[in-house]
């Protein structure tokens, strides 16, 4: 099966709700978005992002329909960067 694409974007983890990360993500602009809250299926491995962390991360539509963020994409923004 062909990898789905990926889409880039940062973004600050509002909340954690029955396993789903919800973001305030910026603008996606591979899918012509803007900034807005968006609610993802999270990485399947461990990462260190905690509520109100801002991170830049990559994401792609599982076999679910579902966004889910990709693990690898995941790096810390750091103040300056914003």
């Amino acid at each position: 099966a062909k990898a789905p694409p990926l889409h880039a974007t940062f973004g600050t983890l509002l909340a954690i709700s029955d396993g789903d990360w919800d973001v305030d993500t910026g603008p996606v602009p591979s899918m012509d978005m803007g900034a807005m809250r968006m609610t993802f299926r999270p990485p399947p491995s461990e990462t260190k992002i905690k509520i109100g962390d801002t991170f830049d991360f990559a994401f792609f539509r599982n076999d679910e329909g579902d966004f889910e963020i990709d693990a690898a994409s995941i790096k810390m923004r750091t103040e300056t960067s914003r």
